[in-house]
């Protein structure tokens, strides 16, 4: 697969769904994604193959977009009417456009989480704060579960405390 059949694959998979607003920005952040790569001394081919499935990726878009993959053109959850043009899309090399190295992808809303094309991993602000509270409910159980454990050795040990504590005259 070129480059080129690379982008039009994503095309179509993204206007599949009406989302003729985000063809132009995704367009021009994995054109310039791929040129990067190939000026790092990386083939095409096997930026193209690292990146996987243009459909796989035009869903994932889609999906945190807001959008529902079904292949019916729904309309741009953030707009009243998605029968916005794709110009500025051009001939799908540098047509300009917006730069996205901002980490988001879909339309920005924050929605999902995964791997961005270059490796790294991004979470959403609910997803982050669903994995603190994750995080928050297992350290208090295993703090609870220790006491519970350590109970019956505690217990007798608090209370030799307390007696020494009275006798010792403080």
């Amino acid at each position: 697969m070129t480059k080129q059949e690379f982008l039009e694959e994503l095309r179509e998979t993204l206007l599949a769904e009406g989302a003729g607003a985000l063809v132009a920005e995704n367009m021009n952040y994995y054109d310039q994604y791929i040129e990067s790569e190939k000026a790092k001394g990386v083939s095409e081919e096997e930026v193209l193959e690292a990146l996987g499935s243009p459909r796989l990726i035009g869903r994932s878009i889609l999906d945190a977009g807001g959008y529902v993959v079904d292949g019916i053109p729904d309309e741009n959850p953030g707009s009243a009417n998605n029968a916005e043009a794709t110009e500025g899309y051009g001939d799908m090399g540098n047509a300009g456009g917006s730069d996205r190295t901002d980490g988001r992808y879909g339309n920005g809303s924050g929605s999902g989480s995964g791997e961005r094309p270059d490796g790294q991993f991004y979470l959403s602000g609910g997803a982050a704060i669903a994995l603190l509270v994750l995080i928050l409910v297992v350290v208090l159980l295993v703090f609870f579960g220790l006491i519970r454990l350590l109970w019956p050795i505690l217990f007798p040990l608090l209370i030799v405390m307390m007696v020494m504590r009275m006798f010792s005259g403080r």
